[in-house]
């Protein structure tokens, strides 16, 4: 409370000595401290407004929060610079690198996420009950050979408590088709978000 602590800071209240007072102070940071670890402030991925619903497409039901999500986090790449400085030599007929071009597992080497991007997303979903083996909720995660895509299962009350979004059931009428999307925004912790450049799975239609 703002006001309590105004009232603190200022010493009016005498009858508390400065012992008292001090004690009070720290209790109030104390519990001040304890907010801000608990309190993280959120970034959000990709936009900020939620996206239209797409010509052929209704908005349905509420999916049952117990249904599985198919998603994919992708990890923070490294070295784009030096990846776009590669290509620009391997494109240009006046580089002693011209036609060398990469292999796959080449490039892959190259920008591959830092342990520390990697290391962090596994340990944020593993806060969250997600894990490389699978729960009982059919939950669980799996990190690609490159590390720029961890895959992740889980439950559509998981992924709404995780992603800060809300799900929705779709409809395609032509199709017969039915998809649980998200319209958005969506939102990350923000010492996760360093480490994360989209999440795929939460919002677009097919």
């Amino acid at each position: 409370d703002l006001q309590l602590f105004r009232y603190l800071s200022s010493g009016i209240n005498a009858e508390y000595g400065e012992y008292k007072m001090n004690k009070l102070l720290v209790s109030v940071f104390l519990l001040l401290g304890v907010t801000f670890v608990f309190s993280l402030p959120s970034v959000t991925l990709e936009f900020t407004e939620p996206i239209s619903v797409p010509s052929g497409w209704t908005q349905s039901f509420k999916p049952n929060p117990t249904n599985l999500l198919n998603l994919n986090i992708a990890v923070k790449l490294q070295n784009g610079d030096i990846l776009s400085e590669t290509l620009e030599q391997v494109s240009n007929p006046l580089s002693p690198k011209y036609g060398q071009y990469l292999s796959h597992e080449e490039v892959g080497a190259l920008v591959m996420p830092k342990a520390e991007s990697v290391k962090s997303v596994i340990e944020w979903l593993q806060q969250n009950g997600i894990f490389e083996h699978e729960n009982s909720d059919g939950e669980f995660f799996k990190v690609n050979p490159h590390k720029e895509f961890i895959k992740v299962k889980c439950t559509v009350a998981k992924a709404a408590k995780m992603f800060s979004t809300e799900f929705n059931s779709f409809f395609h009428k032509q199709s017969r088709k039915m998809i649980v999307k998200s319209l958005g925004p969506y939102s990350v912790p923000q010492d996760i978000a360093e480490h994360i450049d989209f999440v795929s799975g939460i919002v677009g239609f097919p």
